[in-house]
């Protein structure tokens, strides 16, 4: 009998010092869009936000963003909602995520050029400095393209890459 008590302890010990409890029931993240590098090659400034928000009850969370992309015109107006996949393990954090928008344009290339559908794919990667905060380095892949307005101009191609800094709370 002493022995059973001796292995259902030790079993209890090794199950319970194995398994993590997660004391936080919601987490929420901010980014800040610095570079916007459009495929054609010309790499321009961005400045906006990223939110998110997930539940530790789920792995999905929920987000949307807004930025400002410099062009050689004007600007392009980004607004995009977000669905992710967050996954912590014990040294790094990784979301992946695909998200939904659209572009407008505030100077002369919205009179040539419709307002672009964007799609987007992002990777995060992220490292927890203290149980409930962390940073973290976003690489957006957004695809679109704006349709001409003037017959016989091309379509004006959007896609880029836009890379931004985060930082990470959980409650």
């Amino acid at each position: 009998m002493k022995k059973q008590l001796i292995g259902l302890f030790l079993g209890a010990a090794l199950v319970f010092s194995a398994t993590t409890v997660q004391a936080q029931i919601l987490e929420v993240f901010g980014e800040y869009p610095f570079t916007y590098k459009f495929d054609e090659g010309s790499s321009e400034s961005a400045s906006g936000y990223v939110l998110g928000v997930r539940s530790f009850a789920i792995p999905a969370g929920l987000g949307m963003e807004s930025y400002r992309v410099k062009t050689t015109s004007g600007h392009m107006d980004v607004q995009m909602y977000n669905l992710f996949y967050a996954s912590a393990f014990p040294l790094i954090q990784i979301a992946l995520g695909i998200g939904v928008g659209k572009g407008s344009f505030d100077d002369t290339t919205g009179a040539s050029y419709d307002n672009p559908a964007l799609i987007q794919y992002y990777f995060n990667l992220g490292y927890p400095i203290m149980p409930l905060f962390g940073v973290f380095l976003g690489m957006h892949l957004v695809d679109g393209s704006a349709g001409s307005k003037v017959t016989g101009v091309p379509d004006l191609n959007v896609s880029g890459r836009m890379t931004s800094l985060g930082l990470r709370f959980g409650f």
